[in-house]
């Protein structure tokens, strides 16, 4: 049985990555993205989850930056 508990939503299944996972469910977690530097190729980023205003999650990431740009 998959029950969503009240207050929560079910994330739906986008992609491969969180099939074999789940059921995923969000309370609407803030996110705050910070670009920490953008160069001629790459950008370096963090993203953090906020929850009551305290920072729980950090996620970094460094994106290829498109030619086209």
């Amino acid at each position: 049985m998959n029950t969503v508990p009240e207050g929560w939503r079910q994330i739906p299944r986008l992609s491969p990555f969180n099939a074999p996972v789940g059921p995923l469910n969000s309370r609407g977690i803030e996110s705050d993205v910070r670009i920490q530097r953008i160069g001629a190729r790459l950008a370096f980023v963090d993203c953090y989850l906020v929850a009551g205003g305290v920072r729980i999650v950090r996620a970094s990431a460094i994106f290829a930056r498109s030619e086209k740009e």
